[in-house]
């Protein structure tokens, strides 16, 4: 964290090149974190107060704490609001507006490292005349883009050099083991734990919620999750594409739940659920012995066994069909 707040330090003491650093303190400009911690919007009658010490060159706490009301602040600005105007001409090179590097090791290196860690927490019920929807993030990344990066583009089908040019992420995710650092025990881009303790309850629980947003969809491949391949080797390629469970971890869908499945809107609206094909495997060559679906034998027990309407199941003599609730129709299954 020292470091975090030496290097803004230095961002706001020592700009050039076209940089802009802005930070307003109850409309008076700070003259730098050494003046005032108090970095927030202008909008408001927000007070602010805590320990400013500075320069932040050991391991230390810093309590800070906000008070007043901010409501007229318009939306994007807060507490603490640094604001970049870059015009900087980077080549081939690169630019970040806030960068942190930690290297660590050796026999001394214990424990575990966080490059940034927020422990955010609401502990105190908020005000019940609170006119918001009372969201609570603890960090959101925003991306948007008003401009083309290159003029006189064509889109159009194809990625032509004069079709389109240029990539807008809100997040990038990169982890790497390069070719000395062996015997890891695990590797992963992202990592999301969604937990309810007892006595707890919500709504809606969601591991990865996935909204399109906007207007259009993408005029090339356009998808929810894209699982690929960098194409610099096959063999680097994933073995699961999706995996459910794993070697070292419990399976994670309840005995009466569903895998994967769809559920129709029922309130505050409608939503059709139409869509053209459910699974679409066509483009796949499967290997010698693989197959599309592969699915466990399974056989009801009667005509009259439980299911739902468009089930699926067969063994080693016949293939059912459940052709309404609890009603199986079968059809026999011949050597060729």
């Amino acid at each position: 964290m020292r470091r975090l707040f030496s290097f803004l330090t230095l961002i706001l003491s020592g700009l050039a090149g076209g940089a802009l650093a802005q930070s307003v303190a109850n409309g008076v400009i700070a003259q730098g974190l050494a003046a005032s911690f108090a970095l927030f919007s202008s909008f408001g009658t927000l007070t602010i107060s805590g320990d400013n010490t500075s320069p932040l060159n050991a391991v230390q706490t810093i309590n800070v704490t906000a008070n007043g009301n901010s409501s007229t602040a318009p939306p994007g600005q807060g507490l603490n609001y640094w604001y970049f105007r870059d015009q900087v001409n980077a080549g081939t090179g690169l630019i970040a507006d806030l960068m942190i590097r930690d290297q660590f090791g050796g026999a001394q290196s214990t424990g575990n490292r966080f490059g940034i860690f927020d422990f955010f927490s609401v502990d105190q019920q908020p005000s019940s005349s609170d006119p918001s929807i009372q969201n609570y993030t603890a960090a959101t990344m925003q991306s948007y883009a008003s401009t083309p990066t290159v003029s006189g583009l064509t889109g159009g089908v194809g990625y032509g050099a004069t079709q389109y040019a240029g990539s807008l992420w809100a997040t990038d995710d990169n982890v790497w083991l390069n070719s000395t650092a062996t015997n890891w025990q695990y590797l992963a881009g992202h990592e999301i734990g969604v937990a309810i303790y007892s006595g707890g309850s919500v709504a809606d629980r969601w591991g990865l919620p996935i909204y399109a947003g906007g207007d259009v969809a993408g005029n090339m491949d356009d998808a929810g999750i894209l699982i690929a391949g960098s194409g610099s080797s096959a063999s680097a390629n994933w073995k699961t594409g999706i995996e459910f469970g794993g070697l070292r971890h419990n399976w994670g869908v309840q005995s009466s739940g569903t895998i994967i499945g769809s559920v129709a809107r029922a309130y505050g609206g409608s939503s059709p659920q139409n869509a053209l094909y459910g699974l679409d495997f066509s483009s796949v060559a499967f290997s010698s012995g693989g197959a599309p679906v592969v699915m466990p034998l399974i056989t009801p027990t009667t005509s009259s066994t439980a299911c739902k309407t468009g089930s699926l199941e067969w063994d080693a003599s016949y293939l059912y069909v459940c052709t309404a609730t609890n009603t199986w129709k079968r059809a026999a299954l011949a050597t060729f």
